[in-house]
Parts: C-alpha cells; structure tokens; sequence
C-alpha cells in the first residue's frame, strides 16, 4: 500500500469519527434546567414576600412557628395557605425551558413574556438564602405562564394553576379569627347594650361565673361558656378598613351599640366594639377591636345572644345537688330526712325499711334539674312572704353537705321554701338568696311527701 493510499483511509477513519461524535451529541438530551424553588429552601423558608401588580406589598414572616403578616398591615396570617404555597412551589415542574441560547434570539422577549412588569413577583428568604419569582403573562391557550427566576438566565413555562395559590390581596392571607381567647387571662365581662349594663365574673372559689351588676346573683356558667366558645370561633367576613383613622361614628362603633370588655380585676384585657349593620347586608355588623385599627364585619347571628338583658344571664337552676350532699330533709308538717349511705346507697334516719336506691338517684336528679321558668321578685322581705304563699311554706327541703373546717364544725346548708301552688307554678326561695323563684308545678308534684315513696320495691332477694 503506498503513501497517497494510506492517507485517504486517514481521513476517511478522521471523518467518520467525527461525524459519530457529532450524531452523539445531537442524540443526548438537554441539560435538565435549575429546579424553580428547591425543596430544602421552601422548607426553611421564614419570609416571603408577594407583590401583586395591582395592589401593594404583601409580607408574611415566621416567628417562633406561627405565621404572621407584617406589610401592609401587622396582624396574624393564615399559615396553612403560605405552607400551602411554599409546598406547590417546591413541587412546581416546568413543562418548557426556554434556554439563554433561545432567548438571544428573541431580543425583546421579557417584554414580550411580561417579566419586566411581572403580575407577580414572589421573595422567598431563609437565613442568607434567597429565591425571587417573577410571574408574567400567560401563553397563548391560557393554562400555563411564563416565569423567571432572578439570576438564572432561562425562563421557564409552568402550569397557570399555581398562580391561584398566590394572594392578590392581604385579606387573602390574614387570619378570619376576629379575637383570639385561648391566651388572654381574664375573669370578668363587661356588657354595654345601650342603657343595659351587665357585669360577670368568676368566682374564684366555686370557679364559675356570678353576676355582680346590676344584680349580685348566680349567673349560667355553661350559657356563658358557649357563647365564649362561639366568640372565639367567629370570622370575619369581610375586612372593611384598616385606615387608623377610619369614621368609627358612619359604622355605629363610637359610641357602639354593643361592647364586650374583657378584664383581669380591674385591668382591662381587651376591648370588643360592634356597631350597626352595613345598609346592603342586614345579617351582618362592623366590628372591631378598641386597640386595633381595622373595621370588619362578622355574621350578626354570632354576636345576638351578647344583646340578651340581664336575666338571659342568670343561672334557671334552682339548685346543684352536689355530689358531696349528705343529707336531704323534707318537711311538709311531718318530716323524714334521706341520708347518703354509699356510693349509691341511701337510707331514711329513724326507719328499719330499706331505700329503693333507684328511686333515690332520680329523686337527687329530679332535684338537680329544676328549672326556674320566671324571676318572681328579686329582693323579698319578710313583708313581701303572704303574698308569694311563703309566709308558710308548703314544703322546705335542706340540703346538708360536710365542711371542710374541722371535725366540729356544722355542715353546710341550703334549704328550699315551697309555697302552694299558684296556678301551673309554684314560688320557692332559696337560704342563701334573696330572690323568689317561679318552677314548674310537674316538677313540685313529683317531689315525695312521705317515706313510703322511697321505700325499696323488691320484696326479696336470693340466690
């Protein structure tokens, strides 16, 4: 083989080599481009940032777990729907990468993309870590939107969807909670209706609710409880203003037509104003704290049982048999006393006979349920007795439970005065109070008026 020959097949072997490289190249796919957000930066994130095109600044931080907005207004923030967000931004696929390479031939195509003026750009801070997002147009068919990171030269081609899970406005992601009462340490309320004026407090050794204002008497602890439940649960349906310098006479708040004060003794804890209702929603009333700028309004149904007048308030038990009672006396003429015995035993002092425990546990349940259907008279002398049939009664039940102030000391007691009956109720008294009471005659009637209705029903017993 001579010189020239060899020299052929060199570059015949030169030119195939070089046109396998080149076919292996053209088959290998693209470089897979930048993740959008990766997942450990969305996970640690403690600030993000979203600014719509059309409204200003929005602005959640993180602090100490809880999620809260601080821009344009300081108020606590609805964490799950920035978790959310942060997740499907960590799980945000591109369906198309538009490379540098591609975009050098499209000179104007930021513009053309509306990433100059982005309809949203998206911060995202952690520690020395930070991610910024701008949203432009959507592409021709709509379903998906063109998005560029800051710093990556590419612009990628994502599903539209996410773009529901941004905020347009700051109500979008402020907590609806009107007031939060889990952590605000307070025993007393303060309720102005107009001229109605109401007073509650606990009562820090039965640890329930009392009326001090305009009456001093017991108030329904478990009414005021739920209705402490449901403030707590309320919302707010649309946040109207937070202009501090808001009118709050043009909403019914100064002075307002209801206000809900929560107090430590003396020292006022927080401040709850509810005003008239807007002219084109009558289900609905502003509202607003005393110490915070922003005017909402909240479903008028959550805040009508606040407008109830004093005795809405007042305990309608006549009296908890508790479980410490050791002894029950009824004396109508005669007398027999039911005495606790056990667990769920009981027997009458001075008779052999025994009791029927069944009759005796819904006896103290029957007492236990009484009702008290109207609030005959709230200060009572003795003057006033004859003529609520009390002068004598028809029937007084005691009620002994022990104290706890050493051996020799007499137990405590409550006794019950019943008058005869006037009409369908009868008016009975309690020891301790000075109000008369009005109760269902049913329920007097299935009161017993001799031992032998107590007395044990089986005749016998054996194996």
């Amino acid at each position: 083989m001579n010189s020239k020959s060899t020299w052929i097949w060199i570059v015949i072997a030169a030119g195939l080599a070089a046109f396998m490289w080149v076919s292996t190249q053209m088959q290998q796919p693209p470089p897979a481009p930048p993740p959008i957000v990766p997942k450990q930066l969305a996970a640690s994130v403690t600030s993000v940032n979203v600014h719509p095109s059309a409204s200003s600044e929005i602005r959640a931080e993180l602090t100490n777990g809880s999620w809260h907005l601080a821009a344009p207004i300081s108020t606590p923030a609805q964490g799950a729907a920035i978790q959310t967000l942060l997740a499907k931004l960590a799980q945000l696929a591109p369906a198309r990468y538009l490379t540098a390479g591609e975009l050098r031939d499209q000179p104007n195509a930021t513009e053309e993309y509306g990433l100059v003026e982005p309809q949203f750009s998206v911060t995202l801070q952690q520690a020395d870590a930070r991610r910024q997002l701008r949203f432009g147009i959507r592409t021709a068919p709509g379903d998906q939107v063109f998005l560029q990171v800051v710093g990556i030269e590419g612009v990628y081609v994502v599903d539209a969807e996410i773009l529901k899970w941004l905020p347009h406005t700051a109500a979008d992601w402020r907590d609806p909670g009107f007031v939060d009462l889990r952590n605000l340490p307070f025993d007393r309320l303060d309720l102005t209706n107009g001229a109605t004026a109401i007073e509650l407090q606990v009562d820090p050794a039965e640890h329930t609710w009392r009326m001090t204002r305009p009456l001093r008497v017991r108030a329904d602890s478990r009414r005021i409880n739920e209705l402490l439940v449901a403030l707590q649960r309320l919302r707010v349906t649309q946040f109207v203003t937070d202009e501090p310098k808001a009118e709050r006479e043009r909403f019914g708040l100064q002075p307002a037509e209801l206000t809900l004060a929560l107090s430590r003794g003396t020292n006022p804890v927080r401040t709850l104003l509810f005003g008239k209702s807007p002219t084109n929603d009558a289900t609905q009333v502003f509202a607003c704290r005393e110490d915070f700028p922003s005017i909402v309004t909240v479903a008028r149904e959550a805040i009508e049982p606040w407008r109830a007048l004093p005795n809405a308030f007042r305990d309608h038990q006549l009296i908890s048999v508790k479980p410490g009672v050791e002894e029950i006396e009824f004396k109508n003429g005669a007398s027999f006393t039911l005495r606790h015995a056990g667990t769920n035993a009981w027997s009458i002092a001075g008779e052999k006979f025994p009791v029927d425990a069944k009759l005796a546990g819904e006896l103290v349940q029957l007492l236990d349920q009484i009702t008290i259907l109207q609030f005959r008279k709230d200060i009572v002398t003795e003057p006033d007795l004859p003529d609520l049939g009390l002068a004598t009664p028809a029937l007084q039940i005691t009620f002994r439970s022990p104290t706890t102030n050493g051996a020799d000391a007499k137990p405590l007691e409550t006794r019950l005065a019943f008058s005869a009956p006037q009409g369908d109720t009868v008016n009975v008294r309690r020891s301790d109070e000075d109000a008369v009471y009005a109760v269902a005659l049913s329920d007097f009637l299935q009161l017993p008026t001799a031992t032998w209705q107590l007395r044990e029903r089986r005749i016998w017993n054996f194996s």
